[in-house]
């Protein structure tokens, strides 16, 4: 009986043992992973950092090629426009001047 007792203590002790050094092991896993996921925040933050500056850079590049773009576009309509108003003046003169003659004639005939 006393055999087993003593054994008993001594399973007990290590079991005890045991449990301890498999919690202190735990722990320090737990610790490690924390460490391993704050390594891997940094470097996942970092990535996204230069994934932003890459994006905001193309996201500029593409607004300096609308800007011109759009100042060909305007220039063009510009000159369009100008164009346009070289060739109104000229009419606008002719209808002006049929407009005169037509009001010349029209008052020769009323005053015969």
């Amino acid at each position: 009986m006393a055999v087993v007792t003593l054994n008993r203590l001594m399973l007990e002790r290590v079991i005890a043992n045991a449990a301890n050094l498999i919690g202190d092991a735990t722990q320090e896993f737990n610790r490690a992973t924390e460490r391993v996921q704050i390594r891997a925040g940094s470097v996942v933050a970092q990535e996204v950092r230069e994934a932003v500056a890459s994006i905001r850079a193309e996201i500029q590049k593409d607004i300096e090629s609308a800007r011109l773009n759009a100042r060909e576009l305007i220039n063009e309509l510009h000159q369009t426009q100008s164009q346009s108003r070289r060739g109104q003046r000229p009419v606008f003169g002719l209808m002006a001047g049929a407009g005169l003659f037509a009001a010349g004639v029209f008052a020769g005939m009323f005053l015969r």
